[in-house]
């Protein structure tokens, strides 16, 4: 499903008014999708001409095949970013470790969570919102912290035992 949705996102710009339709005689036809009733298809080619198909008159699986050769065409030339990945000095974690495994869970309670766990008191700013789905396992509480607050654009501080946390 969610392949299906990237590649209509991936897709919709650049193939949002080409279309191909074979016929059941085997002609193809590609053009601008003008317009799609119940009953019938109508493409404007290249050269201006539209032409009206009755539904009847497609062949859907030569279609639907037509169709996704063009979406796998445009899914090639479609550039591929790449991202380098920098590796900071190795920092040294003195949290307990700790396995959560949480699906859409409110942020604000997963630094409640991790305040409890490492015996701290805790300040978050009002601005604070939104979800976390995380699973870790054998990991020190005070990484957990760091990795929310990093993925989220938070930032944090530690002064004894009370952490601020604030957009």
């Amino acid at each position: 499903m969610f392949l299906r949705v990237l590649i209509t996102l991936l897709l919709v710009p650049t193939l949002a008014f080409s279309y191909t339709i074979v016929r059941k005689d085997g002609k193809t036809f590609q053009g601008e999708l003008i317009r799609e009733s119940a009953d019938q298809i109508v493409l404007k080619e290249e050269d201006g001409v539209a032409i009206q198909f009755k539904k009847d008159q497609i062949d859907w699986d030569k279609t639907t095949v037509e169709r996704r050769k063009e979406e796998k065409q445009e899914i090639a030339k479609t550039p591929v970013r790449s991202v380098e990945i920098k590796r900071t000095r190795k920092q040294e974690w003195t949290g307990e470790k700790i396995s959560l495994d949480f699906k859409d869970i409110d942020i604000r309670d997963i630094f409640r969570f991790l305040a409890e766990t490492g015996d701290l008191n805790l300040v978050i700013d009002p601005n604070v919102k939104g979800t976390v789905t995380i699973k870790m396992t054998d990991v020190p509480w005070d990484q957990v912290l760091d990795v929310v607050c990093k993925m989220h654009d938070l930032g944090y501080t530690v002064d004894g035992n009370v952490v601020s946390i604030n957009q």
